[in-house]
């Protein structure tokens, strides 16, 4: 089981039980960690891979290493442009036209 609880184990927020993940959580293991916080959700910007709060072209060159298999490294939920929960050249394409517009 992975979450936490305040000072008097009645309020609790649980993330994991018996390695069972709700859809929109990421699996944790090995160098992965959790960020439980109240700043709301958009402290981190879709499609900024590489975490240097730009969208741009480094950000595509990991997305296309992430799609053909030369790397794992990024976080499949901010990779995953379309939502669909599959990271593909779909999210390549989405993640383009992020950059594009910008």
């Amino acid at each position: 089981t992975v979450g936490i609880e305040d000072h008097t184990s009645m309020v609790g927020l649980e993330y994991a039980f018996n390695n069972t993940y709700h859809p929109s959580a990421m699996a944790l293991g090995d160098q992965t960690a959790l960020l439980i916080t109240t700043r709301g959700s958009d402290i981190r910007m879709e499609g900024d891979l590489n975490i240097d709060n730009n969208r741009d072209v480094f950000d595509i060159l990991l997305l296309i290493d992430e799609v053909l298999g030369y790397s794992d490294s990024v976080n499949p939920y901010q990779a995953d442009i379309n939502e669909d929960g599959i990271v593909n050249i779909m999210d390549m394409i989405g993640l383009i036209q992020q950059v594009m517009s910008w």
